[in-house]
């Protein structure tokens, strides 16, 4: 089923629910809830193990007064050690799970500028740098709409500032 938005990025309909992306200039109609980020370190991107799911993309809710580019920084920072420049909103994500609400998701692309100790308390058990090759067989959650979000968010990257 396609992303009536953009063909480029299929739906993904999963046990869960469905899920869409919207490339910027996109605007949801409400407030995003949470965010992802795809950071990368050249052609690697930034994977955190969250037990219970597997390796993915740092994410987490965006907190009260605190602005979805702010979370993204933190919640990159809180689950891989990473600090991350300035991230880029790519676009939204439409979570459509069973028996919940919709919410939005904002969707950020980054640099990693530098990888640190991952915090004590972390929800995380580990970090990895994983190229686009290897992903279909690490990230725990790959189907054609993710693929083509990745390689979105690495394009993205030729127009941020190094």
């Amino acid at each position: 089923m396609p992303n009536p938005s953009d063909p480029e990025f299929p739906t993904a309909v999963l046990s869960e629910g469905r899920l869409d992306f919207f490339p910027v200039p996109f605007q949801p109609p409400a407030p995003t809830s949470a965010v992802v980020v795809f950071a990368w370190q050249e052609e690697s991107v930034l994977l955190a193990e969250i037990p219970g799911r597997g390796w993915c993309v740092p994410s987490g809710r965006v907190e009260i007064g605190e602005r979805p580019d702010q979370t993204a920084i933190r919640e990159t920072f809180e689950e891989t050690g990473a600090v991350i420049a300035p991230p880029s909103l790519i676009g939204y994500n439409r979570w459509e799970s069973v028996g919940s609400a919709l919410r939005w998701v904002a969707v950020f692309a980054a640099r990693v500028e530098s990888l640190g100790s991952i915090p004590k308390g972390s929800e995380s058990a580990g970090r990895s740098l994983c190229p686009l090759a290897g992903l279909p067989k690490t990230y725990y959650l790959w189907n054609p709409l993710t693929e083509a979000v990745f390689r979105y968010s690495l394009s993205c990257l030729a127009d941020l500032p190094r």
